[in-house]
């Protein structure tokens, strides 16, 4: 009886010690299969995105890195910049300009700017979905307001779709009448989520709509002494009446299609 209680108090203890032991690899398991208690050192994964000779570590390193509140920090975009020029996967580059699109601010500009010209449609299109991050102040404080202008205006002619769609996304923030002509051009393109983009972007620099018809818009905008006086403002015919519940998760679920883009993915 003895014996008996003492096996059956002293079991708890042993499945215990098993448990450790195969929660930290013991008995011949993979070390990688620990379970990590202290936080990623955001340097040294950034150093490894920069350095590594694998490209699928370097992938995943600045995946990593990019999952940490260090990305804004000067020595991080400094970090992500080098990446962006110099390595030579284009995921990898995708990901560096990601990366830099939720930093989101005047620092990222010059460095997606130049990477509009990438050779690598995924590429390109991580660089304008960066560059329509950006808020319009913080372009004016880098005093970068026509090159990125200029380079979002290219974007609109891209053979890329998504190039064409961060695009004509981005230039709604720019009160110019050249940015109006390009857009107006976007809405005779092939593809409905360029011409939407493009229409969401002359509403929201003119507070007009004329439901992606160019002709119409450039009849109206030839005649517009103050086109930009109402930017900001929604047209009175897309004022939504009030809805349910379930209409508005409609409605929500709709807009989040719309404009969804994920970051980079292999194709």
């Amino acid at each position: 009886m003895k014996n008996l209680l003492t096996r059956r108090t002293s079991m708890p203890g042993t499945a215990l010690l098993l448990a450790l032991m195969a929660l930290w690899g013991c008995g011949g398991q993979n070390r990688k299969s620990e379970l990590r208690l202290i936080p990623p050192d955001p340097q040294k994964l950034l150093v490894t995105a920069v350095r590594d000779a694998d490209p699928d570590v370097r992938y995943r390193s600045l995946a990593e890195f990019s999952a940490t509140k260090a990305i804004g920090e000067p020595w991080a975009v400094k970090g992500v910049e080098t990446i962006v020029a110099t390595d030579p996967n284009p995921l990898v580059r995708a990901l560096g300009l990601h990366t830099l699109g939720r930093v989101a601010d005047g620092r990222v500009l010059t460095q997606a700017i130049y990477s509009m010209n990438d050779s690598d449609p995924r590429v390109r299109a991580e660089a304008a979905w960066a560059l329509a991050q950006v808020p319009y102040a913080e372009i004016e404080k880098a005093q970068m307001v026509a090159e990125t202008r200029e380079a979002m205006v290219r974007g609109l002619r891209d053979e890329a779709l998504d190039v064409k769609i961060h695009s004509a996304s981005g230039l709604g923030a720019f009160q110019d009448r050249d940015v109006v002509y390009a857009l107006i051009t976007a809405l005779r393109d092939s593809n409905f989520s360029v011409r939407y983009h493009a229409e969401k972007s002359l509403i929201e620099l003119t507070g007009k709509t004329f439901h992606s018809n160019p002709v119409a818009w450039l009849e109206w905008f030839d005649a517009a002494s103050e086109p930009f006086a109402n930017a900001g403002q929604t047209p009175p015919e897309l004022v939504k009446p009030k809805q349910n519940v379930l209409e508005k998760s409609r409605d929500r679920i709709q807009q989040w299609y719309l404009n969804w883009q994920g970051p980079a993915k292999e194709q």
